[in-house]
């Protein structure tokens, strides 16, 4: 069977004006929705400056202080676990204090592209190309779904990635409650003769797990329907530091007073969490940032579709309407998103709102005192 197809469709000039019109309504939903997501982003909370907070106690004894309950406290320390991780299957138990098992079956993916161009008379031409590509993939297309499924079949995955987590751990002289703790990123886990236990015909290859299910197939020539696996893990005795509220003796989830949960461990010091956790807050607010400004700008070009398609009569006209439109509906999104974040800015932040208001009465002032200059 063929791995690569071509569709060619050809859409009226009357069909075309209908659909522009139909997605109006579409467009203006992204519109009012980008305004939402810009707004609610700049409502984000930078846990490092909850962090900054955090009343440090050492992990060497337990504090017996009784100012320090129900407060947001940091400890530093060695973070281990007596208990003894594995997966069941092919990695032999070890110190981990979590640990993570993909699971990725090499099967069929769909590469689905368009093009597009108008037609004197205002009709347009749409190209539609279908690639059918192998790939190692931990979640495998439904190849049923497919457009050209016949020749490009995903057998169901048999085994699924898990993860998993020991039940007790300490820091110091304080126990941990693993159970709602958010720890740092997982290592890789290099494999070997010695942490792993082979069995139904699986080898190690390349780094991984290689179980092949097609007589002949190797890591460096796979067959759709074989299975690799990976792992990943926190070792046990790792230099960490936790943000939480102490329990007793056990380390557990704090509450802000606005009802915000914080209760997670950093690997290094204090300082490298409170760096870690801002320039987590600043990555996640940009893009969130972009996306508002992506939605608005697509919103107004769809709401705005019809007039280039009404000129798609000829071509070169239609071209030059969608260049232009473009370009108008990229400045006015810059320029709404811009002010939509410095509102929300300001009302999401006191300081910012009171300068607002102080900025905004100073001016008003200063013109009032012109008016009576001239008077």
């Amino acid at each position: 069977m063929p791995d690569h197809f071509q569709e060619i469709t050809t859409t009226g000039f009357g069909k075309r004006i209908m659909n522009s019109f139909g997605g109006i309504v579409f467009g203006i939903a992204l519109f009012i929705g980008s305004f939402v997501v810009l707004y609610m982003n700049e409502g984000s909370v930078d846990y490092s400056t909850i962090a900054k907070t955090a009343i440090e106690v050492p992990s060497t004894t337990i504090s017996t202080d009784a100012a320090l309950k129900d407060k947001l406290l940091v400890t530093s320390g060695t973070l281990s676990s007596e208990e003894m991780l594995g997966d069941d299957l092919y990695l032999k138990p070890g110190h981990y204090l979590a640990l993570e098992r993909k699971v990725e079956m090499y099967s069929w993916k769909e590469e689905k592209k368009q093009r597009s161009h108008s037609n004197a008379g205002g009709s347009s031409t749409t190209t539609t190309t279908y690639d059918y590509l192998k790939e190692w993939s931990a979640n495998p297309a439904n190849s049923l779904q497919f457009e050209h499924p016949e020749g490009h079949l995903n057998p169901p995955l048999e085994m699924r990635s898990a993860s998993k987590r020991c039940g007790k751990a300490t820091i110091g002289a304080y126990k941990v409650d693993m159970t709602s703790i958010t720890l740092p990123s997982l290592d890789p886990v290099t494999l070997n003769a010695d942490n792993t236990q082979l069995a139904n015909g699986a080898v190690l290859d390349n780094g991984f797990i290689f179980i092949s299910k097609t007589a002949g197939s190797t890591y460096a020539t796979p067959a759709v329907g074989d299975i690799r696996i990976s792992y990943k893990a926190l070792p046990s005795g790792v230099n960490a530091t936790i943000f939480g509220k102490l329990n007793g003796d056990t380390f557990g989830v704090y509450l802000t007073p606005d009802n915000l949960r914080f209760f997670q461990a950093f690997k290094g010091s204090k300082e490298d969490a409170i760096i870690s956790l801002h320039q987590s807050y600043l990555t996640w607010i940009w893009i969130w940032r972009l996306v508002g400004f992506l939605l608005m700008w697509l919103g107004l070009s769809i709401i705005l579709a019809p007039l280039s398609v009404m000129t798609d009569f000829l071509p070169l006209l239609g071209n030059l309407s969608r260049s232009l439109i473009g370009g108008i509906t990229f400045l006015i999104a810059l320029v709404l998103s811009v002010v939509t974040i410095l509102i929300a800015m300001t009302f999401h932040s006191v300081a910012a709102l009171i300068i607002a208001i102080i900025a905004v009465v100073a001016v008003f002032f200063i013109v009032l005192n012109r008016k009576k200059e001239r008077k």
